[in-house]
């Protein structure tokens, strides 16, 4: 479930996907997957500029007397953009939760994502900063539609710019051997899961052992890559080995709809160096 192997080393360009950033992977050569969710460019007219005839005779202004009194200027409160206030708060019985804070609507005010427990069922839930709310269970709905081994255990990691204004949040939502994540975004007044077209959330995990190191890489751009380095002979521990290989899966994050996109399968040489950059670079990190 949790890994994928490359049976050649491919290197081809990457297909140009919709909403993703132009030009090459940031990773390197990728074995590219079929295109999809594209959209054809817009076109844009400049208008035509408009004008008036200046009237021969202009009549002097007259001149109105300033009121007594001035009102002091009022304070302008964004316009809530979700209608109410939704589902209300956090229920006082919650366990577990945690939390971040982050952009996730495109205004300037900052929101609330978290995680929490309650009835033995994992929630999500948002704040907004106009005060409007929402939540996502993790329930057996939505184990079937996205994942498939159930939530076991919920963790609001961090919030990441993934090219876009809006932040994705980086929530765990299985833990055990390997720790699990998933990538969620508001949209439409709702929380929504990062999945691709058939509905299911990419393996992005955390694992290792003396061979091998596995987690997720946020970034640069809405790039998202599960990232497999392993010990090539004669290194045979992944922390003292300067030329591992690289290998693993590259997404694109897409939004309106939010969705994640594979993009294709990476396999080629890499180093310690570029290892302990994706590292930093871990999804789970704040």
């Amino acid at each position: 479930m949790f890994r994928r192997t490359t049976a050649t080393i491919v290197v081809l360009l990457l297909v140009a996907l919709a909403g993703a950033c132009g030009g090459d992977s940031p990773f390197g050569a990728t074995t590219t997957a079929p295109a999809s969710l594209t959209s054809a460019d817009a076109s844009t007219t400049a208008p035509t500029a408009l004008t008036s005839t200046v009237p021969t005779t202009t009549v002097a202004p007259t001149t109105t007397a300033a009121p007594a009194t001035t009102a002091a200027p009022t304070t302008t409160v964004p316009p809530f953009a979700c209608p109410g206030m939704g589902v209300g708060g956090i229920p006082a019985g919650a366990t577990d939760i945690s939390s971040v804070s982050a952009y996730l609507d495109g205004d300037s005010l900052l929101d609330e994502f978290t995680g929490y427990q309650n009835g033995g069922i994992w929630y999500l839930h948002v704040r907004l900063g106009p005060g409007y709310t929402a939540n996502l269970a993790l329930d057996a709905a939505w184990d079937a539609a996205h994942w498939g081994l159930g939530a076991n255990y919920v963790n609001v990691a961090a919030a990441k710019t993934l090219g876009d204004p809006r932040q994705v949040v980086v929530v765990q939502v299985y833990g055990g051997l390997v720790a699990a994540y998933g990538l969620f975004a508001v949209e439409n007044c709702q929380i929504v899961t990062l999945a691709d077209a058939g509905g299911a959330m990419p393996d992005l995990y955390v694992l290792g052992s003396p061979a091998h190191s596995d987690f997720p890489v946020c970034g640069p751009g809405n790039t998202v890559v599960q990232a497999i380095f392993g010990a090539n002979p004669p290194c045979s521990d992944i922390w003292t080995c300067t030329t591992p290989d690289l290998s693993g899966e590259e997404y694109r994050v897409l939004r309106d709809p939010g969705r994640i996109q594979h993009v294709g399968s990476i396999s080629r040489a890499s180093t310690d160096a570029e290892m302990a950059n994706m590292q930093a670079n871990s999804c789970p990190n704040p």
